[in-house]
């Protein structure tokens, strides 16, 4: 047995306190207990440190202390005594069974003894302080030592790139860390720990670490040193146990930046050597963009890349405060950082710069559904249909827009909204049409996005041309003080009302008691070449009183007027249910001259008494004008009329615009 040398310290050196002995040692006396301090292979045993209490063994706590290398202090006021070690700070007070041990109270099995003037404390509790304890009733000794670890391996490993190195040791150990510089190494002392013999230095020759040496740089700490190619960050991982692990992972190194801004969305790649993983992007106060690489480590100095156009300014990497790097830049407003994937498994970590969809509303308009995409910066955003399902499609350039969940709508027209990425540099954004007849759109205030109106009634974005018949100076006829031109503008008002709230665009010759010439009005239909024109008159004979009911009659444009005709009389006899005097061919000016489709509507005959009575009533007028909205209504989402704008525009698909060449249509 090797021979070791401690000093013991009780206020001043007192060198013969020790018994160092070589070889197998003599057991003491039976007649009294001895208190061994023991390192390694070697111990020492303390003379007068135990006394007997109640037949148990009580250690003075100011001997062990000395035998240990602590520091005992003695607190006069409380009458307490401070056990001091490099691990441990312990409290205790005589006669009483709780201690306080480095801030926490802790149950000792037999209150500190202090009446042989020394405090002491049983041998049983002496584990409390940090200390290993062995009590050995048969050869009355007492066996104190620190706790030691034995570190058993320190090994490399690399993963994607990422060099960790891992200390294994049999149980729990302190360490502390610290770099060297001239050359580069990552020093790690572990405490209270010793180094089995198969623990070898390991060459590696990587770009970061060169080799990993271990050794006991002094009695007690085991000190592993790793020899770094270049500085660079580090993270440690440490699990306590049996076995203990400590993992030291080196940072990967920032090598290059690149920006590509030929595509519509900018793309940035930083070059890595190893893997590494990138925070989400974040904004400052100064509204630049940035994101961290917590394990990443720059090969240089501070990079920066001045970009020559487009959204992105400048970009650069800069030392990151507390460890790895991080990159930051500044962008043209509205548009956002998009990192795909924020782990870099291939060494290159890819950031692209796109707006973004901020916002999706939907509300309800005269016979229409709103939808509303907003987004962070001006597009071009053109809407177009699709069909089985039908759907409407509005492509977004430059705008990024995965991960979006679905807005339901639910309303007649439109029931969701969907948002995703079709392509690398364009999101869609497709809306699933329910009873849907047209769209219409315009580009929100600045480009930020589009709206959209989607029709749920055939009249949605429809140009009707409402004719009241006769007017001003022209009573048209008059009876029983009743005048024509004022049943026709009535009814025409109250058409008017109806298309409106179903979206229509509505025109009409007149809208108040004035006079207009038969020319003038077929005119303003040519020029305005609207879907439908309607003009609304009652019947009246001179000769004859019994005749009664409703007539319409049609002239150019056949077959649409025809049709447009036959579905606006059948819904007004529906309505009305006077005698159903049938659709005709008339040869009447407004009929003839207009180029657009054209029908005449004479509700009902005033010079009979039954009609006359109803036409003099505001509902029945009311009914008079659903049944014309009706007819238009079934008209204007009819095959025929398809056909027709078919004919005007050149285009067979084109019944689904309207409006200036903002709007689509549907079914």
């Amino acid at each position: 047995m090797r021979r070791l040398g401690i000093v013991v310290v009780v206020g001043i050196l007192i060198s013969s306190v020790f018994a160092v002995r070589a070889g197998a040692a003599a057991a003491p006396s039976q007649a009294c207990w001895a208190l061994r301090v023991e390192q390694g292979d070697a111990w020492a045993d303390i003379e007068d440190a135990v006394v007997d209490v109640l037949g148990q063994p009580f250690v003075i706590v100011r001997a062990l202390a000395s035998g240990v290398g602590a520091h005992l202090s003695w607190i006069e006021a409380t009458k307490e005594a401070v056990f001091t070690s490099d691990r441990t700070v312990a409290v205790l007070k005589a006669g009483n069974a709780q201690a306080y041990v480095n801030g926490e109270a802790v149950a000792l099995s037999a209150p500190p003894d202090a009446e042989s003037g020394r405090m002491a404390v049983a041998a049983s509790d002496i584990g409390a302080l940090g200390l290993r304890v062995a009590i050995d009733g048969q050869s009355r000794i007492i066996r104190v030592s620190w706790p030691r670890s034995r570190v058993r391996s320190a090994s490399v490993s690399v993963d994607h790139g990422v060099v960790a190195v891992m200390i294994e040791a049999d149980a729990s150990f302190r360490f502390s860390d610290f770099v060297l510089r001239s050359p580069d190494r990552l020093v790690i002392d572990i405490f209270d720990a010793v180094l089995e013999p198969g623990v070898s230095t390991v060459e590696i020759g990587d770009e970061v670490v060169a080799r990993v040496r271990a050794a006991m740089n002094r009695p007690g700490v085991v000190r592993v040193v790793v020899d770094l190619a270049s500085p660079l960050g580090y993270a440690i991982e440490y699990a306590a146990g049996a076995p203990a692990r400590l993992i030291i992972r080196f940072n990967t190194r920032i090598t290059g930046l690149l920006l590509d801004g030929t595509g519509l969305i900018p793309r940035l790649s930083v070059s890595t050597v190893g893997r590494s993983a990138l925070s989400a992007p974040q904004v400052d106060a100064e509204g630049t963009t940035f994101m961290d690489f917590a394990e990443a480590s720059m090969a240089a100095a501070d990079a920066e890349l001045l970009a020559e156009s487009g959204p992105v300014k400048w970009v650069k990497l800069s030392a990151r405060e507390g460890g790895g790097t991080r990159l930051s830049v500044k962008l043209e407003e509205g548009y956002r950082a998009i990192v795909r994937d924020r782990s870099c498994d291939d060494g290159n970590a890819v950031v692209d710069f796109a707006l973004a969809v901020c916002r999706v509303e939907w509300y309800e308009e005269p016979g229409c559904t709103v939808v509303d995409i907003a987004t962070s910066g001006p597009v071009d955003a053109k809407p177009f249909r699709l069909k089985e399902p039908s759907r409407l499609v509005v492509d977004l350039p430059r705008v990024w827009a995965a991960g979006i969940p679905p807005s339901a709508v639910q309303s007649r027209s439109v029931e969701q909204v969907r948002l995703a990425q079709f392509t690398e540099d364009t999101a869609r954004a497709v809306l699933d049409l329910g009873e849907a007849w047209a769209y219409v759109w315009e580009a929100l205030p600045g480009n930020r996005g589009i709206r959209l109106r989607v029709g749920s009634s055939p009249v949605f974005g429809r140009t009707v041309l409402i004719d009241p018949g006769h007017g001003g100076t022209d009573p048209g006829s008059v009876r029983d003080g009743v005048f024509e031109k004022d049943l026709n503008l009535d009814m025409a008002l109250k058409l008017k009302q109806l298309l409106a709230e179903s979206g229509a665009q509505v025109v009409m010759t007149r809208d108040s008691d004035c006079s207009v010439q038969l020319s003038d009005r077929s005119r303003m239909a040519n020029e305005l070449m609207p879907d439908a024109v309607i003009s609304i008159h009652c019947n009246s004979t001179t000769w004859d009183v019994f005749p009664s009911g409703t007539e319409t009659y049609y002239c150019n444009a056949v077959p649409y007027s025809q049709e447009l005709a036959a579905l606006t009389h059948t819904c007004v006899v529906r309505e009305l249910k006077l005698m159903d005097r049938k659709v005709r061919r008339g040869d009447y000016h407004v009929v003839r001259e207009t180029c657009a489709p054209a029908i005449l509507v004479e509700v009902g005959f005033m010079s009979n008494g039954t009609d006359l009575q109803k036409l003099r009533d505001s509902e029945f007028r009311q009914k008079a004008a659903l049944g014309m909205f009706n007819g238009l209504s079934m008209y204007l989402g009819s095959e025929m009329f398809r056909k027709w704008r078919a004919e005007q525009t050149g285009r067979a698909d084109e019944w689904w615009y309207v409006g200036e060449g903002h709007v689509g249509e549907g079914h």
